[in-house]
């Protein structure tokens, strides 16, 4: 899995908590069925692509060196008896 080691320091409760005025949707195009049906998901288009784990679990994990990934999957199956 290749991708950013950067750790995100998005505020998700407080995008959670906004509510868009109508005022915000006059800036984005109108999408089409055909273009809704073909679009992609960003970040991954699995569902274990979309797992959150902690940020403080992840640095812990990425001090470790490289391959942070493999060892958080192990940890896992591990965990979980595989």
């Amino acid at each position: 899995m290749t991708g950013s080691s950067a750790v995100s320091q998005t505020d998700v409760a407080r995008l959670d908590a906004h509510e868009i005025p109508p005022e915000e949707y006059e800036d984005l195009p109108e999408i089409s069925d055909e273009e809704f049906a073909s679009a992609t998901l960003v970040g991954g288009d699995r569902p274990a692509d979309l797992v959150h784990i902690d940020a403080n679990v992840v640095a812990r994990f990425q001090a470790l060196g490289p391959d942070w990934r493999s060892r958080i999957n192990e940890t896992l199956r591990r965990a979980v008896g595989l």
